[in-house]
């Protein structure tokens, strides 16, 4: 009975293996659990999160590539995604400063709030393929609704467009051989 209980109150809507459980007691004993950790417990007690996905502030101003997390993050706690556009922050308070620069007060800051990614769309959009890319791809789809908003554009997200290049990505890496120089 109380493997039931427990079964059917899991973010995961299961019961972990004995695996599984050494796995995350591995994690957690790592440096890289706390954040991510405390995340998950945050998210499961019904609370928001506001997460950069880049994982840093940038140096340049542009958008790089959103980390995997804010898919397992999803994926894991069972919850959907509001995608914010947030611009003019690296004007004001550039990496690496302490404080905000003189010239930067008075710089323009701004937001542009997305539509809401329903957890079951993102589910689907995930079924059948490794978690691995899974959570990838789930980061790929924010990070194409934030570059929407930023662009002023509508465009689709093509998943299997996606998928396609980067199993030749994949595959290119994989061909290229060694030479070493006599």
């Amino acid at each position: 009975q109380m493997l039931s209980l427990y079964e059917a109150m899991a973010p995961l809507g299961r019961n972990i293996t004995h695996e599984e459980a050494g796995k995350c007691g591995a994690f957690l004993l790592s440096d890289m659990s706390a954040g991510v950790t405390a995340e998950i417990l945050h998210l499961d007690g019904g609370y928001n999160a506001l997460i950069f996905p880049e994982g840093t502030r940038s140096t340049t101003g542009e958008i790089t590539e959103f980390k995997p997390v804010i898919g397992y993050l999803a994926l894991t706690c069972k919850i959907g995604i509001l995608p914010i556009y947030v611009h003019g922050t690296y004007e004001a308070f550039p990496k690496g400063m302490t404080i905000p620069a003189k010239d930067s007060f008075g710089a323009e800051i701004g937001a542009k709030v997305g539509r809401y990614l329903e957890y079951d769309d993102l589910f689907k959009m995930t079924d059948g393929i490794s978690k691995n890319e899974a959570y990838r791809l789930i980061a790929a789809r924010v990070q194409h609704e934030v570059e929407n908003m930023r662009d002023g554009k509508n465009e689709k997200f093509d998943v299997a467009g996606i998928r396609k290049k980067w199993k030749a990505e994949r595959r290119k890496t994989r061909r290229q051989e060694v030479v070493i120089d006599e």
